[in-house]
């Protein structure tokens, strides 16, 4: 997920961290911008703050999680195609 610098800052709040710490921690650089870094999990790369389906930061979760999947690009895809793509998607 790309991040926004409000979302940093909410996130860094959140977790009680100084929002230097939170981007070494929980961020890469991706060309130039900055994304949460993802943790591989039985083969499959997902969110590091993904755990048993649910969001650890959920109330203080990035901009681009709040809109999904409320995206043009994905308004054609099915709801079980959708969970594929977030498993934070609820039945």
């Amino acid at each position: 997920m790309f991040l926004e610098q409000s979302d940093i800052e909410s996130i860094a709040i959140y977790l009680n961290l100084e929002i230097e710490q939170f981007i070494q921690i929980y961020t890469r650089k991706f060309y130039d911008k900055i994304v949460l870094a993802n943790v591989k999990i039985n083969g499959e790369y997902k969110c590091c703050f993904l755990n048993d389906g649910l969001c650890e930061i959920y109330p203080s979760r990035p901009s681009q999680c709040k809109t999904f999947p409320f995206w043009d690009s994905m308004k054609n895809l099915s709801i079980e195609e959708l969970k594929q793509l977030c498993p934070a998607i609820k039945k």
